[in-house]
């Protein structure tokens, strides 16, 4: 199982994956890798177009408004 965090939605590089793209997870490590050569990354951040938000009001639109990043623990009360 894993979480979409808001950076991706917002443009981050999760945002640029496929099904079918090979990523490679080291907890060891802490990194996230994709197999993909620099200019496809680029290529596909060059060519991404951010989606429309899927929610306008609501739980779920107050909570997208305002979770942070997983980089400060995706809370609400920062």
């Amino acid at each position: 199982m894993g979480r979409v965090p808001p950076e991706d939605f917002v443009g981050g590089p999760l945002a640029i994956v496929k099904n079918g793209d090979i990523i490679t997870v080291d907890a060891k490590r802490h990194t996230i890798d994709i197999r993909l050569s620099e200019k496809e990354i680029q290529q596909r951040l060059t060519n991404r177009k951010q989606p429309k938000p899927r929610y306008r009001k609501g739980v779920l639109y107050k909570y997208m408004k305002s979770v942070s990043g997983a980089s400060k623990g995706a809370i609400t009360d920062l």
